[in-house]
Protein backbone atom coordinates (compact mmCIF):
# COMPACT_ATOMS: atom_id res chain seq x y z
CA UNK A 1 0.00 0.00 0.00
CA UNK A 2 1.07 3.56 -0.57
CA UNK A 3 1.92 6.20 2.02
CA UNK A 4 -0.22 9.15 0.97
CA UNK A 5 2.32 11.60 2.38
CA UNK A 6 4.57 10.63 -0.53
CA UNK A 7 1.85 11.12 -3.16
CA UNK A 8 -0.48 14.04 -2.45
CA UNK A 9 0.77 17.49 -1.47
CA UNK A 10 -0.83 19.41 1.37
CA UNK A 11 -2.45 22.48 -0.16
CA UNK A 12 -3.69 20.76 -3.32
CA UNK A 13 -6.88 22.57 -4.36
CA UNK A 14 -9.74 21.99 -6.79
CA UNK A 15 -12.99 23.86 -7.34
CA UNK A 16 -16.31 22.89 -8.90
CA UNK A 17 -18.83 25.53 -10.00
CA UNK A 18 -22.38 25.35 -11.26
CA UNK A 19 -25.60 27.29 -11.55
CA UNK A 20 -28.16 26.01 -9.01
CA UNK A 21 -30.84 24.21 -10.98
CA UNK A 22 -34.13 22.66 -9.89
CA UNK A 23 -32.55 19.25 -9.28
CA UNK A 24 -30.12 20.93 -6.80
CA UNK A 25 -32.91 22.40 -4.67
CA UNK A 26 -34.44 21.11 -1.47
CA UNK A 27 -37.86 20.57 -3.08
CA UNK A 28 -37.50 16.77 -2.74
CA UNK A 29 -37.16 17.15 1.01
CA UNK A 30 -39.50 20.02 1.81
CA UNK A 31 -41.89 21.64 -0.69
CA UNK A 32 -41.54 25.01 1.05
CA UNK A 33 -37.80 25.05 0.20
CA UNK A 34 -38.20 24.56 -3.56
CA UNK A 35 -36.01 27.52 -4.54
CA UNK A 36 -33.10 26.91 -2.13
CA UNK A 37 -29.88 24.97 -2.71
CA UNK A 38 -30.10 21.63 -0.89
CA UNK A 39 -27.39 20.29 1.39
CA UNK A 40 -27.16 16.95 -0.51
CA UNK A 41 -26.37 18.84 -3.74
CA UNK A 42 -23.68 20.78 -1.87
CA UNK A 43 -22.18 17.57 -0.53
CA UNK A 44 -22.14 16.11 -4.05
CA UNK A 45 -20.11 19.11 -5.18
CA UNK A 46 -17.79 18.66 -2.19
CA UNK A 47 -17.11 15.04 -3.10
CA UNK A 48 -16.43 15.95 -6.74
CA UNK A 49 -14.05 18.79 -5.86
CA UNK A 50 -12.25 16.64 -3.27
CA UNK A 51 -11.68 13.81 -5.73
CA UNK A 52 -10.37 16.30 -8.30
CA UNK A 53 -7.92 17.71 -5.74
CA UNK A 54 -6.54 14.23 -4.96
CA UNK A 55 -7.00 11.68 -7.73
CA UNK A 56 -4.61 13.36 -10.18
CA UNK A 57 -1.73 12.44 -7.84
CA UNK A 58 -2.60 8.75 -7.42
CA UNK A 59 -0.88 5.85 -9.19
CA UNK A 60 -2.75 4.25 -12.07
CA UNK A 61 -5.44 1.87 -10.86
CA UNK A 62 -6.05 3.73 -7.60
CA UNK A 63 -8.89 6.11 -6.66
CA UNK A 64 -9.86 8.09 -3.60
CA UNK A 65 -13.02 7.18 -1.74
CA UNK A 66 -14.96 9.04 0.91
CA UNK A 67 -14.65 8.01 4.53
CA UNK A 68 -16.67 10.73 6.24
CA UNK A 69 -17.91 14.26 5.71
CA UNK A 70 -19.26 17.09 7.83
CA UNK A 71 -20.94 20.05 6.21
CA UNK A 72 -22.78 23.09 7.54
CA UNK A 73 -24.87 25.43 5.45
CA UNK A 74 -24.10 28.95 6.71
CA UNK A 75 -26.32 30.98 4.33
CA UNK A 76 -29.15 30.25 1.87
CA UNK A 77 -28.74 30.40 -1.90
CA UNK A 78 -31.47 30.47 -4.54
CA UNK A 79 -32.18 28.66 -7.77
CA UNK A 80 -30.25 30.26 -10.66
CA UNK A 81 -27.27 31.45 -8.59
CA UNK A 82 -23.73 30.33 -9.47
CA UNK A 83 -22.06 28.47 -6.59
CA UNK A 84 -18.49 27.22 -6.22
CA UNK A 85 -17.21 24.46 -3.95
CA UNK A 86 -13.50 24.65 -3.17
CA UNK A 87 -11.71 21.65 -1.69
CA UNK A 88 -8.23 22.06 -0.20
CA UNK A 89 -6.13 19.20 1.18
CA UNK A 90 -5.17 20.35 4.68
CA UNK A 91 -3.72 17.14 6.12
CA UNK A 92 -2.08 14.11 4.57
CA UNK A 93 -1.73 11.08 6.82
CA UNK A 94 -0.30 7.70 5.76
CA UNK A 95 -3.76 6.22 5.06
CA UNK A 96 -6.17 9.15 4.59
CA UNK A 97 -6.45 12.82 3.65
CA UNK A 98 -8.44 15.62 5.24
CA UNK A 99 -9.97 18.24 2.98
CA UNK A 100 -11.33 21.67 3.95
CA UNK A 101 -14.54 22.54 2.09
CA UNK A 102 -15.80 26.05 1.36
CA UNK A 103 -18.98 26.67 -0.64
CA UNK A 104 -19.55 30.21 -1.88
CA UNK A 105 -21.74 32.28 -4.15
CA UNK A 106 -21.19 35.79 -5.53
CA UNK A 107 -21.62 37.34 -2.08
CA UNK A 108 -19.41 35.03 0.00
CA UNK A 109 -19.39 31.81 1.98
CA UNK A 110 -22.62 29.81 2.11
CA UNK A 111 -21.26 26.56 3.56
CA UNK A 112 -18.22 24.89 5.03
CA UNK A 113 -17.04 21.52 6.24
CA UNK A 114 -14.40 18.80 6.22
CA UNK A 115 -14.10 15.58 4.28
CA UNK A 116 -11.80 12.61 4.80
CA UNK A 117 -10.82 10.36 1.90
CA UNK A 118 -8.70 7.23 1.61
CA UNK A 119 -7.19 5.56 -1.43
CA UNK A 120 -7.98 2.09 -2.71
CA UNK A 121 -7.19 -0.10 -5.67
CA UNK A 122 -10.11 0.44 -8.06
CA UNK A 123 -10.28 -3.18 -9.30
CA UNK A 124 -10.16 -4.56 -5.75
CA UNK A 125 -12.93 -2.17 -4.69
CA UNK A 126 -15.19 -3.33 -7.52
CA UNK A 127 -14.44 -6.98 -6.76
CA UNK A 128 -15.36 -6.49 -3.10
CA UNK A 129 -18.66 -4.86 -4.12
CA UNK A 130 -19.42 -7.76 -6.49
CA UNK A 131 -18.75 -10.28 -3.71
CA UNK A 132 -21.27 -8.45 -1.51
CA UNK A 133 -23.88 -8.65 -4.26
CA UNK A 134 -23.17 -12.37 -4.61
CA UNK A 135 -23.63 -12.80 -0.86
CA UNK A 136 -27.00 -11.01 -1.01
CA UNK A 137 -28.09 -13.12 -3.98
CA UNK A 138 -27.14 -16.32 -2.15
CA UNK A 139 -29.05 -15.21 0.97
CA UNK A 140 -32.19 -14.51 -1.06
CA UNK A 141 -32.09 -18.02 -2.57
CA UNK A 142 -32.03 -19.70 0.86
Amino acid sequence: MYDLRELVPTGSVASVSRIVKESDTATNFSPSLETLLATPASIGMAIQASAEAIDKYLPEGFVSIGRDITFEHTAPTLLGVKVTMTAEVIEVAPTHLTIRLILSDGVGEIGRGEHRRGIVNHAALLEKAKRRVDMMTNQMMV
